[in-house]
């Protein structure tokens, strides 16, 4: 089976602060197609195969340009302030997993990601002239692109789905590996 779907996203900020006027507007098309495969002969065996664009606004406080003062200025305690031209982050990513159903409920699976993001956001600190005179600044910035990683097993049944007449005890196990990497 597939399913194919298209969202669309945006956001439009307008904010002044001292006469500097912003005016900040994004939008995206997020396409997502997703398929399972049953195995022919495998009734309880499956793949799963998904490619999806996601879209990941800026906070309304990532925004806001209105700095918020450190009593105790430093590069540890800045004053934090938000951006008004930052931009949203876009990830691209497929996700692929194999799927086998135990008994009435269990699953034994393997799934593997990988994900493209561009305009990652990260804070960055910085000393800055102010209206204050020199002073550490928080704020959030568009650094690049970066790409997201990760595996998944996991495995959950009955004990009786295994072995007849056993007690009704229940198994639980999932191992995830992620790992990134900022270009």
């Amino acid at each position: 089976s597939t399913y194919l779907g298209l969202r669309w996203e945006g956001i439009r900020t307008n904010s002044s602060n001292a006469g500097y006027e912003v005016r900040n507007e994004s939008s995206v098309w997020s396409p997502v197609l997703h398929g399972v495969w049953r195995i022919p002969g495998k009734e309880k065996d499956q793949i799963r195969a998904s490619l999806t664009r996601s879209y990941k606004a800026p906070g309304a406080n990532e925004l806001i340009a209105a700095p918020f003062i450190s009593t105790r200025n430093s590069a540890t305690s800045p004053d934090t302030v938000g951006n008004p031209d930052l931009k949203p982050e876009l990830g691209t990513g497929i996700d692929l997993a194999y799927e086998h159903y135990i008994g009435r409920g269990g699953i034994i699976s393997a799934s593997a990601f990988v994900r493209k993001i561009d305009d990652l956001t990260r804070r960055v600190i910085v000393e800055r002239e102010t209206e204050r005179g020199l002073r550490w600044v928080s704020m959030p910035i568009n650094i690049g692109s970066a790409t997201s990683r990760g595996i998944e097993l996991e495995a959950k049944f009955q004990l009786a789905d295994l072995v007849k007449d056993a007690p009704n005890i229940d198994f639980r196990s999932n191992y995830s590996h992620f790992w990134s990497s900022v270009d």
